[in-house]
C-alpha cells in the first residue's frame, strides 16, 4: 500500500519511519508498505491522484487539517472501524480526539502527537545569576524576575537573555502559548465567533510586546542573537536561559553540551494555576476516499494509532509520542531521561493550535507589526479577529451550500 507521508528521506526523521513500517510489514506478511514522501507537505499530489482514479490507501496528515480536508472530501469516514473494534474516545489523549472525532465523524489517528510545550532551562545559567535552578518559574511575573538577572549585553549587543518569547517556535506558537498561558480562548463555540481579542489573549501578547520593547524597542535587536543558529545550540552554549523545547530538541543539546544540566517544568502562566498548559500537535494518519484497500488501510491505521504494538514501535523506533492513553509507548520513552519531560507534558494536554477552533486561515501580519511596536497589540488582535470571522462566516457558507448541492 502507498503511503504519503511528510519526511524526505533526508529528514532526521525518515529513518525511524521506514523501521516502524518495517515493524508492521513484519507483523503482517501478507500486506507491505511503499512510503511516498511529500516535501513540502500538501495536498496537490494527493488531489491529483484521487481525480486520476489511482489514490494511495493511506496519507499521513496535520491533524488539526482535518478542518479543511474533510470538507474537500480527502478522507474516508472511519467511524464504522472504530466502532467495529471497540475503540472510543476516552481510548485516546483528549485533544487528540477532539481532532479525531470532527465535525461528527471520525476521520484518521495519531501517528506521533507533539506536546507543546514543556518548558526547559539551563541550569548553568540560572545559577550564575543568582536564579534558583531547581524550580521553574510558575508564573510570567516570576520569569520576568528572573530575566533582570540573567539578561546581559556588552557592547551595546545581547550576549545572553534569559527569554526570547515570540521566538517559541514562531509567532504561531507564540500566540498560541500567549493566549493559553493567561487563560484566553481563541473561538466562541457557544456563539460561533473568533475571539482573539479575547482580553487575556491581548494581556498575554502585550506581555510578549513588552519584551520586544525592553529588549531594544523592536524584534531585531534580540533576534541577532539568533542570527545562524537555533534554539538547541542558544540553550546548550548559555546565550538562552530559558525557551519550550519539542522533543528532538533535547538530544541535540546534550550531544553539543554533553555536561548540560537541564532543568523542566510546565509553561508559566499569568497565575500559578494557568501554568503547565499544553496543546498537541503532530502527524496522524487516514484513509483515502477511492482506494480499494480501505480495510486494508484501516489495519495498519489502528496498528500504528491504537494497538500497543504498533504505539510501541512509534516510540521506539521514533521517539514519538503515541496518542493512544493506553500505550505501552510512554512507558519505554518515560526510561529516556530525554523525553521525561514531554511525557509528563502530554498527560496535561487539553487544547490544540488556535486556528483548529475555526479552521479557516489567518493572516498574522497584524501581530508582527504590533511585536514591532508599530501598532498596538488590542488594534492588532482585533483587526485578526474581525478578518478571520469573515473567513469563517464565508467556509461555512460555502460548506452549507455543498450540502444543498
Amino acid at each position: 500500500m502507498e503511503i504519503y507521508h511528510p519526511f524526505a528521506d533526508t529528514s532526521a526523521v525518515a529513518p525511524g519511519l521506514r523501521r516502524v513500517f518495517a515493524d508492521f510489514a513484519s507483523s503482517h506478511p501478507q500486506c507491505s508498505l511503499q512510503p511516498v514522501p511529500i516535501a513540502p507537505f500538501n495536498t496537490e499530489k494527493l488531489i491529483a491522484s484521487m481525480a486520476g482514479g489511482a489514490p494511495p490507501p493511506l496519507s499521513m496528515l496535520p491533524p488539526t487539517q482535518v478542518t479543511t480536508w474533510v470538507p474537500q472530501g480527502l478522507l474516508e469516514p472511519l467511524e464504522p472501524y472504530l466502532k467495529r473494534d471497540k475503540l472510543a474516545g476516552s481510548d485516546f489523549l483528549p485533544p487528540v480526539w477532539e481532532t479525531m472525532s470532527w465535525g461528527g465523524g471520525a476521520w484518521h489517528l495519531p501517528v506521533q502527537v507533539d506536546p507543546n510545550f514543556p518548558f526547559f532551562w539551563n541550569k548553568a545559567v540560572l545559577r550564575s545569576a543568582g536564579v534558583n535552578a531547581d524550580r521553574g518559574p510558575q508564573t510570567m511575573d516570576e520569569l520576568d524576575q528572573a530575566a533582570q538577572k540573567i539578561n546581559r549585553e556588552s557592547g551595546g549587543q545581547w550576549e545572553r537573555l534569559a527569554f526570547v518569547p515570540w521566538q517559541w517556535y514562531g509567532t504561531s506558537n507564540a500566540l498560541s502559548a500567549m493566549g493559553y498561558t493567561h487563560g484566553g480562548t481563541f473561538f466562541d463555540k457557544e456563539r460561533k465567533r473568533v475571539t482573539y481579542n479575547h482580553p487575556q489573549v491581548v494581556k498575554g501578547v502585550e506581555w510578549m510586546a513588552s519584551w520586544a520593547q525592553r529588549l531594544g524597542g523592536t524584534r531585531a535587536r534580540a533576534d541577532q542573537l539568533f542570527a545562524g543558529t537555533n534554539i538547541s545550540a542558544l540553550i546548550a552554549d548559555g546565550k538562552i536561559g530559558f525557551a519550550p523545547l519539542v522533543s528532538i530538541a533535547v538530544p541535540a543539546i546534550k550531544q553539543l553540551s554533553p555536561t548540560i544540566e537541564l532543568g523542566h517544568g510546565g509553561l508559566p502562566g499569568a497565575t500559578a494555576a494557568q501554568a503547565g498548559v499544553v496543546w498537541t500537535g503532530g502527524w496522524h494518519v487516514g484513509a483515502i476516499p477511492g482506494s480499494k484497500r480501505t480495510d486494508d488501510a484501516w489495519e495498519f491505521i489502528r496498528w500504528i494509532g491504537a494497538s500497543g504494538e504498533g504505539t510501541s514501535a512509534v516510540a521506539q523506533q521514533m521517539g514519538g509520542l503515541p496518542g493512544h492513553a493506553k500505550s505501552p509507548g510512554f512507558e519505554i520513552l518515560s526510561r529516556d531521561s530525554s523525553m521525561v519531560a514531554h511525557v509528563e507534558a502530554i498527560k496535561r494536554a487539553k487544547f490544540l493550535p488556535h486556528s483548529f477552533y475555526h479552521g479557516v486561515s489567518v493572516d498574522l501580519a497584524p501581530l508582527e507589526q504590533a511585536l514591532d511596536g508599530a501598532r498596538t497589540v488590542k488594534a492588532a488582535l482585533d483587526e485578526i479577529t474581525e478578518k478571520t470571522q469573515v473567513r469563517y462566516e464565508q467556509q461555512q457558507a460555502e460548506q452549507a451550500q455543498k450540502k444543498r448541492s
